[in-house]
């Protein structure tokens, strides 16, 4: 009876704890405070063990009184406790309280105890995450949030410093350096245009430390518009024992920005929200010859459109009475192409092209300001045109001196040739232009594509070729665009001097690729590259946008210049790229509002001032280490009691 009723006083206590937690309360009993501690409450059934050591002591055989002249005085005596020889047992009996004891340690041992503690470690690293992304900009009274960061990072500087930058993607500056290599990289650093992306410098600065001990400290206004959350990271790296400290400097501020653009051929639409808890008047300036007022209501969006012009157009905003702390978000640009009229000269001695149709729907549904020219040799025009493709020709009636001319013109820049396969193109003079050796003739195979993020091949999928010309490239700085699963190229663009050179090797007689919905999509990206041909979407780029060249270029950013074959556009501005000027804007609605709450703030779960990180200590240790003492002392009682 006993023990079921402890087993269901148990149960009830647990019941009462889950009902508790579901209607929220916030005041538990001392019992479920108690479980909290426990990650096995299962094992709380462990203590009946110790219920039944009691009843076990305290069953005894009931004793007969029996009388004997010489103890009758003695017993007189005794008779006088024996109401109280209960407690006086129990208290006399040191081993039994000795073993009550080390069984009450096991049980407690099952339940699997722990507590919290402050984690200490010695600031022998530190890595520092600072936020340069746009909203670090704003203006909070008579500094910025990114000077204050600047100042926050210099009284964190104990032991040996790392820094990480949290922009776009996280960038490591500084690497277990000194304290005076620390104070300068921050002196140097400025903010730029780009996203925030907290949450995953966090676990880069993990993987920075590795194995060693140190702590993280992130000096940010917490606006996450790019990655993983700060908050979820957090728990991640504490999870592995790290300790990680949040520095929130962000404090109230006012901001209006463009936050959107709509580019059409003859319109441009922009989006302008008001952040702030009035409603404001802003003027529109466009291209400083056009401007409007509009009125925005507290938290509201408005559009208004303009009418663009070749080239570059900008569009800029100012809130009359001067309420607005962040001015990244003010001004965006647009990049409208310049019409151009281009020449493209098809040679070919084939009766029938599958190139010709495909050439004809590029002028007719995509770009009009293109004439196309088609040559049968021996009969040629004169040769002025952009772009130059020959498609199987007569090596007999295409001159060498022609072939000659057209090397001349590529290698000054002033055309670009593309050439398809040939059974004799080996014995030709064209292939000489080209880096590869011919080395035979291949049987039916798949083709796949092999830089899906090319301007030229971005989705396009191929088809099997019958056969095919096996080559060995020459040049390294040539690219793959196509190959067989054995890697023979069979599709390959590669500089020639000035000039661009491609070879197509798809016999389109010899494959289904012309029949695909890829060949005009394909034929439609590789004469705009070979053209170098200007488009909407390929002049205008957001923050955080990627451009992938096949060999490092020189590259005009607003604010320097640099080379590199990988654009990642972190400013927002005009860059200048192979002659073209590319508009870059944030564009970001998260980013503009400064504002914003975050998750780990409107849910409580991050004290963003001064994070403290706890350790989770197992009580397991100390209660075996007890037992032992306890077994020990057992040990010496009997020696000394003379039973050992």
């Amino acid at each position: 009876m006993f023990l079921r009723k402890l087993i269901r006083v148990i149960r009830a206590e647990i019941k009462v704890l889950k009902k508790k937690e579901l209607k929220g309360c916030s005041k538990l009993s001392w019992f479920s405070s108690v479980l909290q501690y426990m990650d096995n409450q299962a094992g709380l059934y462990a203590f009946i063990a110790a219920a039944l050591i009691v009843l076990i002591y305290l069953i005894k055989p009931k004793p007969r009184d029996k009388t004997i002249p010489s103890l009758i005085f003695i017993m007189k005596q005794s008779g006088k406790a024996k109401k109280q020889s209960f407690f006086r047992r129990l208290v006399s009996e040191f081993l039994f309280f000795l073993h009550l004891l080390i069984i009450l340690l096991l049980a407690a041992s099952a339940t699997q105890p722990f507590f919290f503690s402050d984690l200490q470690v010695d600031a022998e690293n530190t890595v520092l995450i600072l936020d340069i992304s746009a909203s670090m900009a704003t203006k909070d009274g008579l500094s910025t949030r990114f000077e204050r960061m600047q100042s926050e990072a210099k009284s964190n500087l104990d032991g040996k410093i790392s820094i990480i930058l949290a922009g776009n993607e996280p960038f490591a500056v500084l690497d277990g350096g000194k304290k005076s290599d620390a104070i300068s990289v921050i002196e140097s650093i400025t903010p730029t245009a780009s996203l925030s992306n907290i949450g995953n410098s966090i676990l880069t600065a993990n993987d920075l430390l590795k194995e060693k001990k140190g702590i993280i400290v992130v000096i940010s206004d917490f606006i996450t518009t790019e990655g993983l959350e700060a908050d979820v990271a957090k728990k991640t790296v504490e999870a592995k024992g790290r300790i990680i400290k949040f520095v929130n400097v962000k404090k109230d501020a006012k901001n209006i920005g463009i936050v959107d653009l709509q580019l059409e051929d003859d319109k441009i639409t922009a989006t302008i929200h008001n952040y702030n808890t009035e409603e404001k008047i802003v003027t529109v300036k466009f291209n400083q010859d056009s401007q409007q007022q509009v009125k925005i209501s507290q938290d509201m969006s408005t559009k208004v459109s303009f009418s663009p012009i070749q080239g570059i157009n900008k569009l800029s905003i100012d809130v009359n009475n001067g309420d607005d702390d962040l001015l990244a978000d003010n001004i965006a640009y647009a990049s409208y192409p310049l019409i151009e009229q281009k020449k493209i000269l098809l040679i070919s001695n084939k009766q029938k092209t599958a190139i010709l149709p495909a050439l004809q729907a590029y002028k007719e549904s995509w770009n009009n300001h293109v004439s196309i020219d088609v040559a049968e040799p021996p009969k040629l025009p004169i040769i002025d045109h952009d772009l130059i493709i020959i498609d199987g020709f007569d090596k007999t009636k295409l001159p060498n001196a022609v072939i000659e001319n057209i090397d001349k013109l590529v290698s000054k820049g002033k055309t670009n040739l593309i050439v398809t396969p040939q059974d004799d193109f080996k014995e030709t003079k064209i292939a000489k232009i080209f880096p590869f050796e011919i080395l035979g003739k291949g049987n039916e195979t798949e083709v796949f594509n092999q830089l899906a993020i090319s301007d030229i091949t971005k989705d396009v999928s191929f088809s099997k070729v019958n056969k095919y010309l096996r080559l060995r490239l020459t040049d390294a700085k040539s690219i793959s665009l196509a190959a067989t699963p054995d890697n023979d190229t069979i599709i390959l663009i590669s500089e020639y001097n000035a000039g661009l050179i491609m070879y197509y090797g798809i016999n389109d007689q010899e494959s289904n690729f012309r029949f695909q919905i890829s060949y005009p999509i394909f034929w439609q990206q590789t004469i705009d590259y070979m053209l170098n041909k200007q488009s909407l979407q390929t002049l205008n780029y957001k923050v955080h946008d990627k451009l992938l060249y096949e060999d490092a270029i020189q590259i005009q950013t607003p604010t320097k210049n640099i080379k590199s074959a990988l654009v990642d556009f972190d400013e927002a501005g005009v860059y200048k790229i192979k002659g073209k000027d590319i508009a870059v804007n944030l564009l970001n609605k998260k980013e503009s509002n400064v504002n914003a709450l975050t998750d780990a703030e409107s849910n409580e779960k991050l004290d963003l001032e001064s994070s403290q990180s706890k350790e989770k200590m197992r009580l397991l240790p100390y209660i075996v280490y007890a037992i032992i003492a306890f077994l020990f002392i057992e040990l010496l009682y009997i020696k000394v009691r003379g039973d050992l």
